[in-house]
């Protein structure tokens, strides 16, 4: 899923003509701030000279229904940007759960 969503920020920066820029996506070490994080707002906005939390919310506005098993996103103080998966998401690893188990 870290893929998944950094291939679509890329994806959206080009859309919205914005330089890429190196950035993170990662699982957050607390659970309130989502199953993935990532700091590219931050990281865009020396470049851009704007507001992260404003880039943060350009970003969501156009990332919103483009991954199919995120339940929401959430755009948090200074410009982090924190994604929730469905439950269903984490039903579909639960064969392959119980295979390991077995094993």
């Amino acid at each position: 899923m870290l893929e998944t969503v950094r291939k679509k920020i890329h994806d959206i920066l080009d859309d919205l003509g914005w330089e890429q820029t190196p950035f993170v996506v990662e699982h957050p070490r607390k659970s309130e701030f989502g199953h993935v994080s990532t700091n590219v707002a931050l990281t865009l906005s020396k470049q851009l000279k704007r507001n992260p939390i404003d880039i943060a919310k350009d970003l969501v506005s156009s990332l919103k229904n483009q991954i199919e098993d995120i339940e929401k996103i959430t755009v948090v103080r200074p410009g982090f940007i924190n994604f929730f998966f469905k439950p269903s998401y984490f039903q579909n690893f639960i064969p392959q759960i119980r295979q390991l188990k077995e094993e």
